[in-house]
């Protein structure tokens, strides 16, 4: 039985809302990019499912509905991870820094995993993880930086940049924050 309120099948909406809902966890593309889609399809929802939405007003949100499903849809052709992901990695004050910028999610994680590895192997005396440009932090990149602290064991004295709440938040939510060395910027860390 099908529920209507201003002439919009409230079922027909929540059927879209759960296929776009779907296509977000089945190409996980991280919170950030999928996340104000969600929103906007979610808003669109609530409206109509007030029943304050005429007919004019269902054929705009199915087309919303429609259009954000096909922008998720898109987004399932993975982009080049260099390109949501700057690394370097430098040598400074006896230490070696690997500095990243852009989004860490699990598609841009192995990047930063591999320059990571490069420096541990290495060998320095001191690894600093400099995140102070990082705009996006998923659990893949959680389990990167717990990683990268058991490999480098007692050997090597890690420590981690996390400038911005994009960086600490995460880190603190996880209760990692105790675990891993965790500092308010570059010079704080080489000191």
């Amino acid at each position: 039985m099908h529920q209507h309120h201003g002439g919009v099948d409230v079922e027909q909406v929540a059927d879209a809302l759960e296929e776009l809902l779907q296509h977000a966890f089945e190409f996980d593309m991280g919170q950030r990019r999928i996340g104000h889609r969600l929103d906007a399809a979610q808003s669109v929802f609530d409206i109509t499912r007030c029943g304050h939405a005429a007919e004019h007003n269902r054929r705009i949100a199915t087309a919303t509905i429609e259009r954000h499903t096909a922008a998720v849809v898109e987004h399932a052709d993975e982009p080049d991870p260099s390109t949501l992901l700057q690394v370097s990695t430098e040598p400074a004050s006896g230490a070696v820094v690997v500095e990243a910028a852009g989004e860490v999610d699990m598609l841009t994680a192995p990047r930063l995993d591999q320059e990571i590895q490069q420096a541990i192997a290495q060998s320095p005396p001191r690894l600093v993880l400099d995140l102070s440009d990082v705009t996006f932090l998923s659990s893949a990149g959680l389990a990167l930086l717990v990683r990268a602290h058991k490999d480098c064991g007692d050997a090597i004295d890690m420590r981690i940049v996390a400038a911005t709440s994009a960086t600490q938040r995460p880190i603190e939510l996880m209760g990692l924050h105790g675990d891993l060395r965790v500092h308010g910027s570059r010079a704080e860390a080489l000191a």
